[in-house]
C-alpha cells in the first residue's frame, strides 16, 4: 500500500536536499534501527514517525554542542570555520525530519571540565538553540548568513518558561560508566607507549583485562584499533606522545570521555522501545567507527561484522586472534 505524507515545511524543500548532501559528505551520523542508504533522507524520517507512531533521538558529542551553544550565545563564531556551517545543516535536518536531540552526555563533559554552573549555562543556551527557526539554520548553513538574528534568538527564549529546573544538581560529578572507562583508557595508553609490539599490546590487554579487570566492549574495539599496526589517522588519545604530563592527562580523559558516549548511546538502543530509534552524531571517526562496529552489525552477522572490521586494523590469523578474543570476553561476560 502506498502512503503519501504531506506536511507544510518549515524549511524551503530545495535547501534540504542541499543540507542532506552536507551531512552526508562529511558522514557525520550513526545510526541504529535504520538503513545506511535512508540516514541522510529526510522523507524516511518524517515516513518512520507518521507510520510507526515512532520517535528518532541523536546524541550530540561535545564538538557539536559547543559550537550550537555559541551559536544560540551569539559569540565565538569564527565564520571560517566549516563545523559551524556543518552544525547548522544538522540542526536544520533534525528539526525538519522532528528529530529529538540530547545533549546530556555532552552536558556532563563540559561540567566534568569546568563545573555544575558553566554546564548548566549551556543547557539553558542548548534549550534556546533547539527552538531556533529551522531556516535560520539552513541559512547559515548554505552560506547566507553567519548567526542568528538576535530577534530570533529571543524568540526561541521565550520558549524557556515552558522548561522546570533540571533537576540535577551537579553536572561536574564523575559517571560511573566514565570511571570505569577512565580505568580502561589508562591502561591502553600505558601499553601504547611500552616498548611490547603491537601484537604483546594486545594480548596484554586482554590478559589484564581477563585477569584483573572486567570485559569492557567499548574499551575492547578501542584498543584494537589504538594498538594496531595500521591505527587510523587523528588523534585517539591526544598528547600520547607528549612530554607534557597534564596534555597526556587530559588526553587519556577525553578519550574516557568518547568511550562514555559509545556506552550511553548503546544502552539507550538496548533500553529503548522498539518504535524508538537512535542516532549518534558525532565528527569524530574513531568514535563513529567503533560504534558501528558494536551496534551497526553488517549482514544481520555480529561476528562476521567484527572480523570485517578488525581485518582493518589487523592482518590474517592475528585479526582472527583478536575476534576470538573479544568474542571470548563478550560471552563470559553475558
Amino acid at each position: 500500500m502506498n502512503f503519501i505524507l504531506i506536511k507544510n515545511p518549515p524549511v524551503n524543500p530545495d535547501d534540504i536536499s542541499l543540507i542532506q548532501k552536507i551531512m552526508k559528505d562529511n558522514d557525520i551520523l550513526v545510526g541504529a534501527g535504520i538503513q545506511q542508504e535512508a540516514i541522510y533522507n529526510a522523507a524516511d524520517y518524517l515516513l518512520f514517525n507518521e507510520k510507526h507512531s515512532g520517535e528518532v533521538r541523536v546524541l550530540f558529542d561535545r564538538n557539536f554542542l559547543t559550537r550550537l551553544v555559541n551559536i544560540a550565545k551569539r559569540k565565538n563564531i569564527n565564520s571560517t570555520d566549516p563545523q559551524y556551517k556543518l552544525v547548522s545543516a544538522a540542526m536544520a535536518f533534525f528539526i525538519f525530519c522532528e528529530v529529538i536531540i540530547e545533549p546530556n552526555m555532552a552536558i556532563y563533559e563540559y561540567g566534568f571540565k569546568k563545573d555544575h554552573i558553566q554546564a548548566n549555562d549551556d543547557l539553558t543556551y542548548f534549550r534556546i538553540a533547539d527552538h531556533i527557526h529551522p531556516q535560520k539554520y539552513a541559512d547559515i548553513a548554505l552560506g547566507r548568513a553567519i548567526s542568528v538574528e538576535k530577534k530570533e534568538l529571543n524568540i526561541a527564549r521565550s520558549y524557556l518558561k515552558n522548561f522546570s529546573k533540571t533537576k540535577e544538581d551537579n553536572f561536574s560529578k564523575q559517571l560511573s560508566k566514565w570511571e570505569l572507562n577512565y580505568l580502561f583508557a589508562l591502561k591502553i595508553a600505558q601499553l601504547k607507549k611500552s616498548t611490547l609490539s603491537p601484537k604483546q599490546q594486545i594480548e596484554a590487554y586482554f590478559k589484564w583485562m581477563e585477569e584483573e579487570a572486567l570485559f569492557n566492549a567499548v574499551a575492547s574495539v578501542f584498543a584494537t584499533i589504538f594498538l594496531s599496526p595500521n591505527p587510523p589517522e587523528g588523534k585517539m588519545i591526544e598528547g600520547i606522545g607528549s612530554s607534557d604530563n597534564l596534555k597526556f592527562l587530559h588526553g587519556i580523559q577525553k578519550a574516557a570521555w568518547d568511550m562514555t558516549y559509545i556506552t550511553y548511546w548503546g544502552k539507550s538502543i538496548r533500553m529503548s522501545q522498539p518504535t524508538t530509534t537512535w542516532l549518534l552524531c558525532s565528527n569524530d571517526k574513531a568514535m563513529k567507527r567503533i560504534a558501528k562496529a558494536l551496534f551497526v552489525p553488517d549482514e544481520h552477522n555480529e561476528e562476521l561484522s567484527l572480523t570485517n572490521f578488525v581485518s582493518e586494523y589487523w592482518c590474517g590469523r592475528r585479526a582472527l586472534t583478536v575476534v576470538n578474543a573479544i568474542i571470548k570476553h563478550s560471552t563470559s561476560a553475558k
